[in-house]
């Protein structure tokens, strides 16, 4: 399955990484005004299929990092997603790889009693565990029906054809939608 998919970041690693045509950075970020981008679901790259939340996580990366917001698309192939929606969802997983990791039922005694951020590391990493044992790829996650997460947990063959949609300062969304500075960023670099 390839899809066109986005990713919201500040322009400078925008910069970097259409050029390097890969990622570096991890996804488990740390914002202003405690904002956090956790990875839930374990270490990959996390995407979405919509530019509008594309540009709500660009802005977080521009405002923290002091940059102008990018929004990066690509192609991404997935061979083996797990399909996570309403009736199997994020809670039903975690459920089943901590019962794959832990068939006793013991699960450790700080796995619940650590600070969050810590709870959400372990259990994510659990999670990605146990989809790569049972040959999972990846995620697509329809978290409802306007809305769709991606991750990649092998970002080096599975996306492609990194470019930037398109790039905006923060200070602009005070008096137009992200579509309509999407709109002006397409017409002006039409010819580049």
């Amino acid at each position: 399955m390839m899809s066109t998919v986005y990713r919201g970041i500040a322009f400078n690693e925008a910069l970097h990484v259409v050029n390097k045509q890969q990622y570096e950075r991890e996804e488990r970020r740390y914002f202003l005004d405690g904002v956090v981008a956790k990875a839930v679901f374990g270490e990959g790259i996390y995407l979405v299929h919509d530019t509008d939340m594309a540009a709500q996580y660009a802005f977080c990366h521009a405002e923290t990092e002091n940059d102008f917001a990018a929004v990066i698309s690509q192609q991404l192939t997935l061979d083996n997603p797990m399909i996570l929606h309403r009736d199997y969802n994020e809670a039903d997983l975690r459920k089943d790889a901590l019962e794959w990791k832990y068939p006793d039922g013991n699960l450790p005694d700080n796995m619940w009693q650590t600070e969050p951020m810590l709870r959400v590391e372990k259990t994510g990493a659990i999670m990605r565990e146990y989809l790569l044992h049972m040959k999972y790829d990846g995620i697509k996650y329809h978290v409802n029906n306007e809305f769709i997460y991606y991750i990649s947990y092998f970002p080096c063959t599975q996306i492609s054809d990194i470019r930037i949609d398109f790039i905006f300062d923060i200070h602009d969304l005070k008096n137009a939608s992200v579509q309509v500075l999407r709109e002006r960023y397409k017409l002006k670099n039409q010819y580049l």
